[in-house]
This record gives structure tokens, C-alpha cells and sequence, in this order.
């Protein structure tokens, strides 16, 4: 069903993708001293709101992503990342309010790299940080910001968030997608 695949769309989208700021409020910015290193992931959550017309009938949808089984390690060199390993995406979400079955993926053997950066306090990704190959066709044309929130929280795992919005053209019917993303890291 291509709107259950577009809801989770977000999920896809980008690894660095929680609304929810229930663990510690105190942060304190990350530079790149601080993320040298190998870190795992610790927590993955998504948050989408979709909306948008197929074949004139308007729908929203809303999903939440979560991650599980984590076995992912992201590595910071000096200007470079290696993201590496697997763990598996629940998602669960509704459809004109109503609900949607869960769906369960495992993303394995992901090894993806790149350059980053700091500009303006904020890290910019230049790369894929995972393989886009399975969505490319409705992803043409949507603009993804590489631009991500960093800091650490007062335990020291590192927290990279993300929110945006994204419209593209699915077989000539449009659809905004607005999602919030976080992910936690402890460090090795």
C-alpha cells in the first residue's frame, strides 16, 4: 500500500532521526573534541505527520518509528563518520485516525560514511548515512536537510536530533510529511 509505505517514508529517510525530551533536559553542546570516538546506538524514535491527496481524496496519517535490538556503532574521526551494524524499526501509526498494523523492519549490514562538519553550531552530514537505493523514485525531487541538532546529555551519550518537512510529487498527487527525529549514543 504506497501511503503505508509513504508514512514510514520519514523512517527511511535518515538514520539521524523523538519529539519526546523525557531524558535529561540539561545538554551541553557537542564539538568535535567531544564526538571523536565510537559510539552505539542506544534509542531511536520517530515521529511523523503526513498529509496530502490520493486520486482527489485528502488523507493524514501520523506514525511513530521506534528503534529495538540495537547492534550499531557510529564512528567520528576527524572529519570523517562510519555508521556500521543492524537494528530493527517498529513502527505504528494511523490513518485518517485509523489504526494502522504494526510493522516491524530490520535494517542489517548497514556500513555507510561520509564527511561532517560544524557550521553555525549545528552538525552537517555530507553523505548517505543509509541506503536510499529502496526509495529513491519517491524521493526525487524532495530536498533533505542535512543539518542535525548534537549535544550531550548530562549521562554523556551524545543525542542527534532532527525535524523538518518534506513535499514530493507521488504519481502526480502531493504529500507533506513533517517528522522529529532523535537518536542517543553512548559512547564505547
Amino acid at each position: 500500500m504506497k501511503i503505508a509505505k509513504l508514512l514510514s517514508l520519514p523512517m527511511l529517510l535518515t538514520l539521524f532521526i523523538s519529539c519526546s525530551n523525557d531524558d535529561d533536559e540539561n545538554t551541553t553542546p557537542v564539538d568535535q573534541d567531544s564526538l571523536l570516538g565510537t559510539w552505539e546506538m542506544i534509542s531511536l524514535n520517530v515521529d511523523t505527520e503526513t498529509s496530502g491527496n490520493l486520486l482527489d481524496i485528502p488523507f493524514t496519517g501520523s506514525t511513530n518509528s521506534v528503534g529495538e535490538n540495537f547492534d550499531y556503532t557510529l564512528t567520528f574521526t576527524e572529519t570523517t563518520y562510519n555508521a556500521s551494524g543492524s537494528y530493527d524499526v517498529v513502527t505504528t501509526g494511523t490513518l485518517n485516525g485509523v489504526p494502522l498494523d504494526e510493522e516491524r523492519e530490520t535494517v542489517t549490514d548497514a556500513n555507510e560514511s561520509g564527511t561532517y562538519e560544524f557550521v553555525d553550531g549545528e552538525l552537517v552530514i555530507d553523505g548517505a548515512v543509509i541506503d536510499l537505493d529502496d526509495i529513491n523514485d519517491e524521493l526525487e525531487g524532495a530536498e533533505i536537510d542535512p543539518n542535525f541538532e548534537a549535544s550531550l546529555n548530562s549521562n554523556g551519550e551524545l543525542v542527534i536530533e532532527q525535524s523538518g518537512e518534506i513535499s514530493i510529487d507521488l504519481e502526480g498527487s502531493p504529500f507533506d510529511i513533517e517528522y522529529d527525529s532523535r537518536i542517543v549514543f553512548r559512547k564505547q
